[in-house]
């Protein structure tokens, strides 16, 4: 988390009052093994799954907590858009088994959003027993 304010909203590219960035971070583990004279191999794809749905439980964990003291919340995968360099450059990230999977924005709205408006409250948005397909109307 960033407390400078271009620094804050760069990475995303999302105005708020703060910026959470959660990355699979298997890089600390094999350094701190390493330091213990271990060894941690991080293999196969069903680990990065795991990192990532880990990393996302915990973001979501964080806009739960946030909403109960009244702030407002965006996830967004803005960090994958365009080029992902940019935002290992500006936070110094290291260049492999790190890998920033989402971000949460937080901040207080300046209006209240319309939420009886928006692709979930219609068709599609919400399945109930069988998959809703999509028609033409």
């Amino acid at each position: 988390m960033a407390d400078d304010v271009e620094m804050r909203d760069e990475p995303t590219r999302h105005k708020g009052s703060a910026t959470l960035l959660f990355c699979v971070d298997y890089r600390r583990v094999i350094d701190v093994a390493r330091h213990l004279d271990h060894e941690y191999a991080v293999q196969g794809f069903r680990l990065f799954i795991a990192g990532v749905v880990d990393t996302c439980l915990a973001a979501q964990t964080a806009a739960i907590a946030a909403k109960a003291l009244g702030i407002d919340s965006l996830f967004t995968n803005g960090v994958h858009r365009g080029d992902m360099g940019r935002v290992y450059r500006l936070l110094d990230f290291p260049r492999t088994y790190c890998f920033p999977a989402i971000a949460l924005v937080l901040g207080y709205p300046e209006t209240e959003p319309d939420h009886k408006r928006g692709w979930i409250s219609g068709p599609g948005g919400i399945h109930r027993e069988t998959y809703c397909h999509l028609s033409e109307e």
